[in-house]
């Protein structure tokens, strides 16, 4: 049976199966402190960030549909300009500029319209929003290395848009964490993980993130993998008073029942 997968659905259920199982190991030596559940703070949040290194196309993804707006977006993007009637619309405050969401991304629409889900525009890696002819004139308020993909994540990662000759030696996930870490109660939780590696954005001047190793590779049909495989449910099924843990592992259950 062939089965055909969108870039979008691989990239789901790869962050199903691969992230949550990464996690499992990593998460089970934290067990005892009941992961964040009885941390000083009771209104835990987390803060997710996926860093896409290949980029995402945002001027297609969220699209002006006023009439003067939507006009200037189809002039530039030609070919690539999505029809106006097949955006998804999203309601903005106090009766603002309308936008459209990629025809792509119902699922987002539906978050918005929930109350869960907002959008930061016109953000970058500029030290002040500059006009087209400041941008011209005044070479100063230029990032750093404009046209360098690898700098610009850099830069990303960093917040930090001027380089000192060296590389930025923060990023700021590191160092939100270590200006939130008071509220993890003197717990070993770690306040920051990655599941991509070591990053840039994870460093902080004193936190370290928790980086699992990748897990298992896969399955197939020999006795070995068959093992390794009733092992993992079996370890998925238990009793685990840590409530990150068991997350963790009900979503990995999900994953691969799923597949």
């Amino acid at each position: 049976m062939v089965h055909t997968h969108t870039r979008r659905g691989f990239l789901r259920c790869s962050a199903y199966g691969l992230g949550a199982a990464a996690l499992l190991t990593g998460f089970e030596r934290f067990g005892l402190v009941n992961a964040l559940a009885q941390g000083a703070s009771s209104d835990y949040k987390a803060l997710v960030s996926i860093f896409l290194f290949g980029g995402n196309d945002g001027n297609n993804m969220i699209v002006p549909m006023d009439a003067g707006a939507y006009g200037m977006y189809s002039t530039v993007r030609g070919s690539l300009a999505h029809p106006q009637s097949s955006l998804l619309s999203v309601s903005t405050p106090n009766n603002a500029a309308t936008y459209g969401l990629h025809p792509g991304i119902p699922e987002l629409q539906a978050l918005w319209a929930s109350g869960k889900l907002a959008a930061l525009a016109n953000v970058g890696t500029l030290v002040e929003p500059v006009t087209r002819q400041q941008y011209l004139a005044a070479p100063a308020k230029r990032p750093d290395d404009l046209f360098s993909h690898s700098d610009q994540q850099e830069q990303w990662q960093s917040a930090i848009t001027k380089r000192t000759g060296v590389a930025a030696p923060t990023g700021w996930g590191g160092r939100t964490a270590d200006r939130t870490s008071a509220l993890n109660g003197g717990g070993s939780f770690p306040m920051i993980i990655s599941t991509a590696g070591a990053t840039l954005f994870t460093v902080g001047d004193d936190a370290r993130a928790l980086v699992p190793s990748s897990g298992l590779r896969g399955f197939d049909s020999s006795a070995t993998s068959t093992s390794r495989y009733n092992a993992m449910r079996q370890m998925l099924t238990m009793d685990n008073e840590a409530l990150l843990v068991q997350s963790a592992s009900d979503t990995t259950a999900r994953a691969i029942d799923n597949t």
